[in-house]
């Protein structure tokens, strides 16, 4: 048994590693599940790809995204980022596809709160595979390791595009939802805070709080209250994926109508040292906060 887990470790590791350095195996991946992008369109933030025929599998796709982009900011009392500067100096990226190499769409450097952050590339597949087969099984993927493959320029991993995978499916839902977490992952860059270091509840929560204000597929509040009055309030809790979808939008919720927004993302720091402390001091007002609902 020893045997089998050390081996299981090894491979796990190459793949890891493979992964990071953008290896051939991603590559060959990439390509022959029907990669690279067929075109791109510009956004306010960045751009989005489209994977052969997903843009016409949704109306109206830009200005939706557009749309929600806007949404997803003003829920939490923010303006979105802007574009710094369009001149062809400033462009930091020519993103092209099959269909649309003679009409590149530029990325250009965009700002937040007086601040220069990474534009944000939005990949939209008919699935997400093989992507997720590389970041652990989520669906809504946030992977700039593999920016380069999709016929990006001009940047490095660590200072390059945030990239985000969505399917097509459910993706007005998951594209707020991913929004939400960009939105934490913004704030965190901007105070020197690892948004790795987060619970997964909690950055799970972000975004499904953030979908559920315009789109209430996961009804969340008639589901964590149920949950809870049966169960313990952890950052780990039991159960189906959307019970522990439900109590961790339950979380943000209460936590934003405790703090404010703002005051939530000012937290943030205290959840990346010490998250069970954190929870001790929330636990009776999140219980309370449920029961009340």
């Amino acid at each position: 048994m020893r045997i089998l887990t050390a081996a299981a470790l090894v491979i796990a590791g190459i793949v890891v590693f493979a992964f990071i350095r953008g290896g051939p195996g991603i590559v060959d991946r990439l390509y022959d599940d029907g990669f690279p992008i067929s075109h791109w369109n510009g956004l306010s933030v960045g751009a989005v790809g489209w994977v052969g025929d997903t843009a016409d599998q949704h109306e109206n796709p830009t200005e939706t995204i557009e749309t929600s982009i806007a949404e997803a900011f003003d829920l939490w009392g923010f303006a979105p980022p802007s574009i710094v500067d369009t001149s062809a100096e400033a462009a930091i990226a020519r993103l092209s596809g099959s269909e649309s190499a003679a009409d590149p769409v530029d990325v250009y450097p965009i700002e937040w709160r007086g601040k220069e952050v990474a534009p944000f590339l939005l990949v939209v597949t008919e699935t997400p595979d093989p992507i997720v087969d590389f970041t652990g099984g989520s669906i809504v993927s946030f992977v700039p390791e593999v920016g380069p493959l999709f016929g990006l320029r001009g940047w490095n991993d660590d200072t390059g595009p945030t990239v985000v995978i969505l399917p097509i499916v459910e993706f007005d839902y998951l594209l707020l939802h991913s929004l939400g977490r960009w939105i934490a992952y913004l704030w965190c860059e901007q105070h020197g805070i690892s948004p790795r270091r987060l619970p997964d509840l909690l950055l799970g929560g972000i975004g499904d709080y953030t979908a559920c204000a315009y789109l209430p597929w996961l009804e969340w509040r008639e589901k964590a209250p149920l949950w809870a009055a049966q169960q313990d309030l952890t950052l780990d809790p039991q159960g189906t994926e959307i019970d522990r979808r439900a109590v961790g939008a339950s979380l943000v919720a209460y936590l934003i109508e405790a703090e404010t927004a703002e005051g939530f993302l000012e937290s943030l720091a205290g959840w990346t040292r010490d998250a069970d402390r954190m929870l001790e001091q929330h636990r009776d007002g999140w219980r309370a906060y449920l029961e009340s609902l």
